[in-house]
Order: C-alpha cells, then sequence, then structure tokens
C-alpha cells in the first residue's frame, strides 16, 4: 500500500493510496518523486518512488485488460518465493495473474505465494454487497485513506463496489455524478446517498442498508439512520450530514 500525496512531500496532505497491485502510469518523475495516474480511477497524485514496483509496457497492458482476483477478506497473507517472512493485504487489494490451482501470482518477476484469505474475481450480483461492506466497521476514518487501517467516506465507497465490479471514481462528489437519481421513498439496498455542506458541494457518501438506514465511514465506520433531512447519529443524538440525494448505480 502506498500513501499518494498532493504534493511531492513527505508532509503533503495524503489524497488516496495505491493498495497491492493496482497499475498507474507515471505523468512526471523527479529525483525521489513520481507522478502517478492510477489506471483504475484516473487519480492523480505524487508517491515516494523507491515503493513502487515498475513493470515492462507489456506486463502493464496484460495485468490491465485482464480480470483481475480481488482480496475479499479483511486481510490477506502472501509470501514473496524469496522470502521468509509474509506480509498482509488489505480488502480490495488486486492479485494479478493469479493461479487459483496453486494459490500464486507473480508481478515483476517476483513470484508471491496466497497463505490466508479469500481471493476472487469479482462477485456477479449484488446480494452479499452488503455483508462485504459490514466486515469494514470500526474500521477508523482516515483522510485519503482506502484499507482495514483506515479509510474515508469515498474510499470506503470505492472499494466495496470494486469487489462486485462497478469501478467508481475516488471523490464522492463525481460519484454522485454517475447512475440514476432516485427519490427517498423509492430508496433500496445497496443504493448511495450523497451529503452535501453549507455551500450545497457533495462532500459525504454512504450506502443504503437493508433496514433502509447508511453504512458509512464517519469518524469511523459506522451504521446510522437515514432521514429525508440527512443523517441522525443515535449515539451523538444530533443530525451530522445534510442529505444531497440517493443514487442508484445498478438494478439488481
Amino acid at each position: 500500500m502506498i500513501s499518494v500525496r498532493k504534493e511531492p512531500a513527505e508532509t503533503s496532505e495524503l489524497i488516496t493510496q495505491l493498495l497491492f497491485g493496482e497499475v498507474f502510469t507515471c505523468t512526471q518523475v523527479l529525483e525521489k518523486w513520481c507522478q502517478i495516474k492510477n489506471f483504475a480511477d484516473g487519480y492523480e497524485g505524487w508517491i515516494d518512488r523507491k515503493m513502487a514496483t515498475f513493470i515492462s509496457e507489456q506486463e502493464f497492458e496484460t495485468i490491465s485488460t485482464r480480470p483481475a482476483h480481488l482480496v475479499f477478506s479483511p486481510f490477506a497473507k502472501i509470501k514473496n518465493i524469496a522470502s521468509a517472512n509474509p506480509f498482509f493485504l488489505t480488502c480490495g487489494s488486486v492479485i494479478p495473474n493469479y493461479d487459483e490451482k496453486e494459490n500464486a501470482f507473480s508481478i515483476g518477476g517476483t513470484y508471491f505465494f496466497l497463505l490466508e484469505g479469500e481471493v476472487a474475481l469479482p462477485r456477479k450480483g449484488n446480494s452479499t454487497l452488503l455483508q462485504v461492506a459490514r466486515s469494514f466497521l470500526h474500521v477508523p476514518y482516515l483522510w485519503g485513506g482506502k484499507n482495514f487501517f483506515g479509510i474515508d467516506c469515498s474510499g470506503f465507497v470505492q472499494v466495496v463496489m470494486s469487489l462486485f465490479g462497478h469501478q467508481l471514481p475516488r471523490d464522492s462528489k463525481d460519484q454522485a455524478l454517475l447512475g440514476y437519481d432516485i427519490p427517498f421513498e423509492d430508496r433500496q439496498p445497496n443504493d448511495l446517498a450523497f451529503f452535501q455542506n453549507e455551500k450545497g458541494n457533495v462532500v459525504h457518501v454512504g450506502i443504503i442498508t437493508e433496514s433502509r438506514g447508511i453504512i458509512h465511514a464517519s469518524g469511523r465506520v459506522r451504521m446510522d439512520t437515514l432521514t429525508e433531512t440527512g443523517i441522525f447519529s443515535e449515539e451523538d443524538n444530533r443530525q451530522t450530514h445534510l442529505r444531497c440525494k440517493i443514487k442508484r448505480l445498478f438494478f439488481s
């Protein structure tokens, strides 16, 4: 997992993260830093060059055009064939070139074995989407985060949706441009609810649950009450977000 920053500096704002196996193009190179563009969502930022593995154009083409397996469990444990020490991948990580019989894969000439965790191709249908979303409950909020140690609202929605074959933009304001507007009274599980700030800008997103409430990342990944005017927190006994719109990205 690699931190992607707004500017080429360790002190610069974290704007997103690259999960293991996500591919990108490098648009500018400095001595220590590389400006990148995420292939999946087009998001741009700066990464520390030494944290990335650079692959050939041929391998990039292969990885970026073939369906890839993903990590569905909160964590997966893998081992580099040349190292005695295993390491962990977080949910949503990408496993290219995965051999299901051997539980193995390769990136940039390095071979890995899967030791623990659930790895599969994106699921067809959305019947278990909320089950996967609930596995993130209590993960702490982190601006720019996309992993089980810290995640923000749009990162949470993006990762969960990717596991079911729906590739969304990184930010909530761009996610809100997708799909179909749905009246509040017609909301259904797996619909997305978007919320606005005082200026009317979309700044928050969550997934509507079976009880027609909402699961979202605010302080931590949590489940709250969704009303026609916004999100009501029983824990805080107050409205925490103003509703903007309900969107349906797909029809089950």
